[in-house]
């Protein structure tokens, strides 16, 4: 063989040689590639399965914000509405005590008119006094009011804790008004005191019955049948009914027959149309 083509045959097995190695080498480096790639496409599809997860529990969690935020939503108008039906009710209560110190102050007025007509003629006491029980009726009415008002508010405040201090201004001029209820009590004893005919005097013989009494069972009007002596006011009779004491009535004013005063008697003891009053009931 000619040097020639043995130089042909060497070329020839070194090209050989050569191109399985590089085949080798690329065969290699695509396995590789195919193993990058399957180890992405898995990091892929997991942490696109993670994504998923998330928003889904995202959503989940901005679905029970918008609950939460409809229930707040609700509870405050619900709050909203309690509220301005508190500031109705303050407002009913404040009107109340409004009405119950206009009252108290017509008591007041009446009490003053009586001052005045005591110290202007003492020969009209007797007139003078009624006007004063009248008004005292009037107060108590107005008293009546006022406790049943103080119920109301004691009800009131447990509903409306935000409003206690002005509800203790309120009592505060509740108990303002008491005083000065109070001072009107001192100026009817001392009408009492300055009309001497008006205090108690040594009781005579007197007999009659009740002809009426008012449903409170407080003032009563008596008609004597007898009488040995002149009944005056301060006097005093027991009334009794079948062989039962019931109580005293105590003379506030008289004309003719007719006494005109006030029934006091035990705890749940009252007197009745027709009942008889005597002065001396054992005899």
């Amino acid at each position: 063989m000619s040097p020639i083509g043995r130089v042909f045959i060497v070329l020839n097995l070194g090209l050989a040689f050569a191109f399985v190695g590089f085949a080798g080498t690329y065969l290699k480096h695509a396995t590789n590639w195919k193993a990058k790639y399957d180890d992405a496409s898995a990091k892929a599809e997991s942490a696109a399965k993670k994504s998923d997860a998330e928003l889904e529990a995202a959503q989940k969690s901005i679905a029970d914000v918008k609950g939460n935020l409809t229930a707040s939503q609700t509870s405050l108008k619900q709050n909203e509405v309690k509220l301005e039906e508190a500031n109705a009710e303050l407002t009913r209560k404040a009107a109340q005590l409004d009405a119950i110190a206009a009252d108290l102050a017509k008591a007041q007025s009446n009490l003053a008119t009586i001052a005045e007509k005591v110290d202007a003629s003492t020969g009209r006491a007797d007139d003078a006094y009624k006007m004063a029980l009248k008004a005292a009726d009037e107060r108590n009415e107005a008293m009546n009011v006022k406790v049943k008002a103080e119920d109301e508010l004691a009800k009131a405040k447990s509903n409306i804790s935000d409003l206690e201090g002005k509800l203790a201004e309120t009592n505060q001029l509740v108990a303002n008004l008491k005083a000065e209820v109070g001072e009107k009590d001192v100026l009817i004893t001392w009408v009492k005191e300055k009309n001497q005919g008006l205090l108690p005097n040594p009781v005579p013989s007197m007999s009659g019955s009740v002809v009426t009494i008012d449903p409170a069972g407080k003032l009563m009007t008596v008609r004597l049948a007898a009488k040995a002596g002149e009944p005056k006011a301060g006097h005093s009779l027991a009334i009794h009914a079948n062989g039962r004491y019931k109580g005293e009535f105590v003379v506030d004013a008289v004309e003719g027959d007719m006494l005109f005063g006030r029934f006091k008697g035990p705890a749940g003891s009252s007197a009745s149309a027709g009942d008889k009053a005597d002065s001396n009931p054992g005899r």
